[in-house]
């Protein structure tokens, strides 16, 4: 096997490789924003529970202050877990594609 149909077969199962974990990644990804929806919902009824008036507003607000900063930190964090699943998703299809035609136009020379 001549070494350039090897650095072929090696950047295609490179690129499966990059496409399986995206996969995985978003995967985890869609789990974790239904988590975040569930307790995003739980901070919004209680923060209608006690949004009658305004003093009791103010201790909706304090309860679920804290709460709120970790789901906005959350949807942050699976955000930028997004932009790496494109990236590997795209780098893994290229990958793929170089690969294959190295293995090609190896055979071919």
């Amino acid at each position: 096997m001549s070494p350039k149909k090897v650095l072929g077969i090696f950047v295609v199962i490179v690129g499966v490789v990059l496409l399986l974990t995206s996969i995985y990644i978003r995967n985890r990804v869609s789990s974790g924003r239904m988590e975040i929806a569930s307790s995003q919902q739980q901070v919004d009824q209680t923060n209608q529970l006690f949004s009658s008036n305004r003093a009791t507003k103010q201790v909706g607000r304090g309860f679920t202050e804290s709460s709120q900063r970790k789901i906005n930190a959350a949807n942050l964090e699976a955000g930028q877990y997004d932009q790496l699943v494109l990236w590997f998703q795209v780098g893994g299809i290229v990958l793929i594609v170089l690969g294959a035609g190295i293995v090609f136009v190896g055979k071919r020379k």
